[in-house]
């Protein structure tokens, strides 16, 4: 959970560079982004790909399976005020 007052940029909030896990790559990331002023863009970053998850106030679950290389989910914002809440599971429930 995080609070932003005039964020402006990108913040990585999980990913890396050379994931392995014994689990397998699937999984879900479950969000709420609002925002009270400014833009701002969640996305998934596949290598060079940007896949918008959200960019705008909006909440749910964005299922994704983690290739070998770059990945990361980003947070990219512009005067952006306002929260963004994210877990990311191998399951697609929304409890802990």
């Amino acid at each position: 959970e995080a609070s932003y007052t005039q964020f402006d940029g990108e913040e990585y909030i999980f990913g890396g560079t050379s994931l392995k896990r014994k689990d397998g790559g699937d999984l879900y990331a479950t969000y709420s982004l609002t925002i009270q002023s400014g833009e701002a863009t969640l996305y998934w970053m596949e290598g060079d790909n940007k896949i918008v998850i959200a960019e705008a106030s909006d909440e749910g679950i964005y299922e994704f399976t983690i290739p070998a290389g770059k990945n990361f989910i980003v947070l990219e914002g512009e005067t952006f005020t306002g929260t963004l809440n994210l877990k990311v599971s191998q399951n697609n429930s929304k409890g802990d």
